[in-house]
């Protein structure tokens, strides 16, 4: 799989923390449960933490179907959907945020 390098959005020094990230799979998405935190590529291209705010909602008659509910901040919530054709989960009011995983330095 391809891996990104993404800065750490809370690292507010000269050099922040850099690290390798890859797209969250479907699989993946799946298996997350309530309170459980997740890091996403945000707005901006950097590293952020949001929460899992409920169960992720699948489909029976459309297995590549979900739905991962999240909360960022207070009062800032969004849904992450599976877009089947581009193979990741994106938010629907902001496009350009993805869930991503961290992967190890030695793969």
């Amino acid at each position: 799989m391809d891996t990104m390098t993404l800065v750490d959005g809370y690292d507010r020094t000269k050099n922040p923390r850099t690290a390798n990230y890859r797209v969250m799979t479907l699989d993946e998405g799946k298996a997350l449960f309530c309170g459980q935190h997740v890091t996403i590529r945000a707005r901006d291209g950097t590293a952020r933490t949001v929460k899992v705010n409920g169960k992720p909602k699948t489909w029976k008659r459309d297995a590549t179907r979900c739905e991962i509910p999240c909360k960022y901040g207070m009062y800032e919530c969004a849904t992450f959907v599976w877009l089947q054709a581009s193979q990741v989960f994106h938010s629907a009011t902001c496009p350009s945020a993805i869930l991503v995983v961290a992967v190890a330095d030695d793969e």
